[in-house]
């Protein structure tokens, strides 16, 4: 691993810590598909150490860890609030959308529609775009489905069940996918 990404995955580990210490932990929220937590906790390594997963022609989906060597990537969508955009100003673009896991949580529609557009737009101009939450676990999800959605011209649960044949440790946040589904209106 080279230099950079050493010090990129100390840069995340810090603002994880930090964000700890003053904040505390997010209670949890229900997930889609989730039996118990010895499950859950067992697939949380295999999400952070595993490979990014390529959902759809260049759309990539993936964790921070992977966020830290995001490679030949075009656009990085980081859909985090404290995760660092670890190559701003000398590699691929970046778009934040500044989301917390937790129960309740939900994307401002706008927001949605603007990410969703510029992903699109990169990838008919065949670029690579990468997506990351902190696992690539629920909210990069989302996002990565609402394009999908638009993709393909298909429903929430559609795009979902794809993303998981795909990546299946996912396990996306109730509220999220009932955002997607338009069950939160």
């Amino acid at each position: 691993m080279p230099i950079i990404e050493y010090v990129a995955l100390a840069h995340l580990a810090a603002a994880k810590f930090w964000r700890r210490i003053r904040h505390g932990t997010d209670p949890q929220p229900l997930r889609i598909g989730k039996t118990d937590e010895e499950t859950w906790h067992s697939k949380l390594a295999t999400l952070w150490w595993g490979e990014t997963s390529e959902i759809y022609e260049n759309l990539f989906l993936g964790s921070a860890v992977n966020a830290a060597s995001v490679g030949d990537m075009n656009l990085v969508i980081n859909v985090t609030e404290d995760v660092p955009n670890f190559y701003e100003g000398y590699g691929p673009s970046y778009i934040r959308v500044p989301t917390r896991d937790v129960p309740d949580a939900h994307f401002d529609p706008e927001e949605m529609k603007r990410t969703v557009d510029a992903v699109l737009k990169a990838l008919a101009d065949n670029k690579k775009v990468f997506v990351h939450c902190l696992f690539g676990a629920s909210r990069s999800v989302a996002v990565v489905c609402a394009c999908l959605m638009r993709l393909m011209n298909i429903d929430a649960s559609a795009a979902y069940a794809h993303v998981k044949e795909k990546r299946p440790e996912v396990h996306m946040n109730v509220s999220f996918y009932n955002d997607l589904a338009g069950n939160n209106n």
